[in-house]
């Protein structure tokens, strides 16, 4: 299962599946749909999901990236990532950063949803000072090469900073 939060060996390295195709599926029945969204408070999103269901817009969603969920600490980023478990998804939450004046700052998040067909992994990229802005995970994704999915919070004018 995937796994919270921002230590690299903690995620699984076989998260999801093997690859292969669903039952009753070829590979040209296959698509990689990704939603982006920022969600400015992962509690209000997350109370919204559990009372309304989850969201029209995500039912083909085969990744779903977050930014600014906001959650600093790791047994938030557990509980969350256990909500989306619940829910038929996998996920890797990253931290916010908390700033001196004691608000937090960002918070990226991947949801993998869970299928036979696709897997994610920690291919140990350091985001250094932005790990609160930046998160990349492997997908191998059955029929495909496996490439690096990343969720980017940037400031608008701004671009990339800490």
């Amino acid at each position: 299962m995937g796994v919270a939060c921002d230590s690299p060996n903690q995620l699984q390295t076989q998260a999801i599946g093997g690859g292969s195709p669903p039952a009753g599926k070829t590979t040209s029945d296959r698509r990689l749909e990704v939603v982006t969204m920022n969600i400015n408070s992962w509690t209000s999103f997350r109370d919204r999901w559990r009372a309304e269901g989850e969201p029209a817009e995500l039912s083909s969603t085969t990744l779903l990236y977050l930014q600014e969920h906001h959650l600093r600490h790791r047994d938030q980023c557990a509980d969350a990532t256990d909500f989306c478990m619940q829910r038929g998804w996998h996920a890797v939450f990253a931290p916010a950063a908390v700033q001196s004046s004691g608000r937090s700052s960002g918070g990226v998040a991947i949801l993998a949803r869970r299928r036979d067909d696709i897997g994610i992994t920690n291919p140990g990229l350091d985001a250094g000072e932005h790990s609160h802005r930046l998160l990349g995970l492997r997908v191998h994704l059955g029929g495909l090469d496996p490439f690096i999915a990343v969720a980017v919070y940037l400031q608008a004018g701004v671009g990339l900073n800490a």
